[in-house]
């Protein structure tokens, strides 16, 4: 792992990369594409982050990576997580114009028990203090774990402003009675033992997180609503397959 402030060979990080990729290390060259479309889904791209950081590489922006040859210009080396401020609403930051409705379904084993889920890599990259702190106290934490992360892909999914920022920043937290909140946007997040699926609709009215033209006019209001119900039944029309599928 770490030797003072030492990483790991170029060859242990092959490796690593490797098995996300499915890929023989010695293969791995600095024009190896390593992005999502590398991988077999968005999970196990932040597991093979997770996995670098435990080995001392910390990619900053991985959004900007592409290739191997990229993670040189994209990474620092240090020995603990600085505290990180998190976004509870848009960022002010621009971005091009993209769909109000994201949506996104994950399953609940890709969100391993652990030991200590405030000190494993994978969560803390991924999820804020406080998230943890909300989902280990739930009957089902991976369950709970799996809903927010899906969370935060349907908000990427529903403004590209989010797809720059780490996980562990977009902070989805929850009201007194348990509904999931972000400034700017509704949530909503519903799952099973087995499968995770939240929707993330851009909320009407608002101050600086109002609605763009694209979402405000009311025909293309109620067309937002219908895509956001048609959404749901494609879910769950999903979720369904995966259990004849499994049965």
């Amino acid at each position: 792992m770490l030797n003072g402030t030492v990483m790991e060979s170029h060859d242990r990080i092959r490796e690593i990369i490797g098995t996300f990729i499915q890929m023989e290390a010695a293969d791995i060259s600095d024009f190896t594409v390593i992005d999502k479309s590398a991988v077999r889904s968005s999970i196990h791209l932040h597991r093979m982050y997770a996995a670098l950081a435990d080995a001392g590489l910390f990619v900053s922006n991985p959004s900007a990576v592409k290739t191997f040859g990229d993670l040189r210009p994209a990474t620092e080396i240090k020995l603990s997580h600085a505290p990180a401020a998190v976004a509870q609403s848009t960022p002010d930051i621009p971005g091009t114009e993209t769909p109000c409705v994201g949506i996104d379904i994950e399953d609940v084993s890709s969100f391993a028990a652990v030991a200590d889920y405030r000190e494993d890599e994978f969560y803390k990259q991924n999820f804020s203090a406080s998230e943890v702190a909300w989902c280990i106290i739930q009957a089902h934490p991976q369950a709970s774990f799996a809903g927010k992360f899906a969370a935060k892909e349907a908000l990427v999914k529903a403004d590209n402003r989010f797809s720059t920022m780490p996980f562990n920043r977009i902070e989805i937290l929850n009201t007194p009675s348990g509904k999931p909140q972000f400034n700017g946007f509704e949530i909503s997040i519903s799952h099973t033992p087995t499968t995770a699926i939240a929707v993330a609709v851009r909320a009407l009215g608002g101050t600086s997180n109002s609605m763009p033209a694209s979402c405000t006019d009311p025909g293309r209001s109620t067309l937002l609503w219908v895509f956001t119900i048609l959404s749901f039944i494609l879910a769950l029309a999903a979720l369904l397959a995966r259990f004849v599928v499994r049965s």
